[in-house]
């Protein structure tokens, strides 16, 4: 009796190994989609007129130089103009960084395509589409009440940096060190009457555009 027993017991355990080793097959079907997507490019170029005769200038006097910048990408380009003008003084063998109080440059609007803007420091940008190119005029003052007489017989190399990045929130934070919020519509603080006679138009054009960009995938 005791061995029917153990018999009955091996039995059960040979059924529950046999069921717990038992697989199922479900049947099953996939599909793999792929998209393909070419990534864009940024790229801008600009050029500038020669001055005819640049010597003898002064304190008190200014450089106008006209040019255009042009967004030769396929994506559209936001463009920061920073003075990078540098001076050599008599005597001296190398050029240095220009006193930015002292030789002032700054980039106005002069036809031609794009928007135009300021931020809070009064720095100024360019939104320019793949193929647009805005004509610009270029102006360097030689501040005199910054420049002393150790500014005699200096050489100045008059410079301007045009750094361009995306149009995204992220790539302007971090190429230009402000909030996209910060970008309003541009204002020549030399003309103010004639700011304030322009149609409010263009201005509401120009950050549209600039919203419509840092609005896509939001």
């Amino acid at each position: 009796m005791k061995n029917k027993n153990i018999k009955l017991i091996l039995a059960g355990l040979a059924v529950l190994l046999v069921t717990v080793g038992t697989t199922y097959a479900w049947w099953t079907a996939s599909q793999s989609v792929t998209q393909k997507v070419t990534m864009g490019n940024l790229n801008i170029s600009a050029t500038f007129d020669e001055l005819e005769d640049p010597i003898n200038y002064e304190p008190g006097l200014d450089v106008e130089q006209d040019g255009n910048i042009e967004n030769t990408g396929s994506i559209a380009a936001i463009v920061k103009v920073e003075n990078t003008s540098q001076i050599k003084f008599s005597g001296e063998s190398n050029f240095q960084e220009a006193d930015k109080t002292a030789v002032q440059f700054s980039l106005k609007p002069n036809g031609g395509e794009g928007y135009w803007y300021n931020d809070n420091s009064g720095n100024v940008y360019v939104l320019l589409d793949p193929a647009e190119k805005a004509n610009v005029s270029g102006y360097t003052y030689f501040n005199g009440e910054n420049m002393g007489n150790e500014y005699m017989n200096a050489e100045v190399k008059v410079s301007g940096k045009l750094k361009a990045t995306q149009v995204i929130d992220g790539a302007i934070k971090t190429e230009f060190g402000i909030d996209a919020s910060e970008l309003r519509e541009y204002s020549d603080p030399s003309s103010q009457v004639l700011n304030a006679r322009k149609a409010t138009t263009a201005n509401s054009e120009a950050m549209n555009k600039l919203h419509e960009l840092l609005n896509r995938g939001k």
